[in-house]
């Protein structure tokens, strides 16, 4: 006999419920309700255990997006070929290509947001995510409310870039910021930014020469009121600096402001 509730915690291989019945359940749930208004876009789901993937799909079809799955990272990678995704959650741990593997392999070619779905809740497997392009991480277990916000949360963030500003184009110091494309140019030579560095980039330029705290960032970057964890801004900024520093390792566009976060630092380039 199959039971009407559904666990608020879903984890990773203790998950035992028929779909149809839950997709019911969330269809007239009060959670669901909160979200199901005004949803779009494609999300893939890139999970290689199928009872958890088919309730990941359950869920955000009941909320409105279109959703298309894969149970490997290689047949991932080939449906990004065919198919146009605005969002991707993808697990670690699987079977053929790991998620760190796809991640990195995706970043070659694409900055479309991804949100890795993790049981290593370990700093280091966080941060090497992070390192490789993820924009976001979901420890396992997790409950489909935190799925959806952090869902909602970054595409909220890439459609904020997107149409953002009666400032199509912003440039300070040598950086070219074109909205219009989503590009960024450094002594006129194109750098591909993710949706999230291009925000962080954007929000600090905005501000030269002024101290951004790493809470103000949480929020305003990447709208995580009261939570969020420092080591998400770190590896943005050592990516960012990777890709538009002469010598990442001292940095002098973006600069750390001890004890409180970060800045733009005006007149960089003629210091270089």
């Amino acid at each position: 006999m199959i039971s009407n509730s559904i666990p608020e915690t879903i984890g990773y291989r203790d998950v035992e419920m028929d779909t149809d019945a839950h997709r019911d359940y969330y269809a007239d749930s009060e959670i669901d309700a909160l979200f199901v208004q005004n949803q779009s876009g494609t999300i893939l789901i890139v999970e290689d255990e199928q009872i958890l993937r088919d309730l990941l799909s359950n869920s955000l079809l009941s909320a409105g997006y279109d959703v298309i799955t894969a149970e490997n990272g290689q047949i991932a990678l080939d449906l990004l070929e065919e198919r146009e995704i605005d969002l991707i959650l993808l697990d670690v741990m699987m079977p053929v290509m790991d998620g760190f593997t796809v991640c990195e392999e995706i970043r070659k070619t694409s900055d479309i947001p991804i949100i890795m779905l993790t049981a290593l809740n370990r700093p280091d497997d966080v941060e090497k995510g992070l390192q490789l392009g993820a924009d976001e991480y979901i420890s396992k277990p997790f409950t489909f409310r935190e799925m959806k916000v952090r869902i909602q949360a970054l595409l909220r963030r890439i459609s904020w870039t997107n149409g953002i500003s009666t400032l199509s184009v912003i440039t300070g110091e040598g950086i070219v910021l074109d909205d219009e494309r989503e590009a960024a140019t450094i002594r006129d030579k194109e750098i591909p930014l993710t949706p999230i560095e291009y925000r962080f980039l954007r929000y600090l330029m905005l501000r030269p020469d002024q101290p951004v705290d790493k809470k103000t960032l949480l929020r305003e970057v990447w709208e995580q009121e009261g939570k969020g964890s420092g080591s998400i801004i770190q590896s943005v900024v050592r990516r960012l600096r990777l890709k538009i520093e002469d010598d990442p390792s001292d940095p002098k566009i973006v600069v750390s402001v001890w004890g409180i976060g970060y800045k733009f630092q005006a007149h960089a380039m003629a210091e270089t």
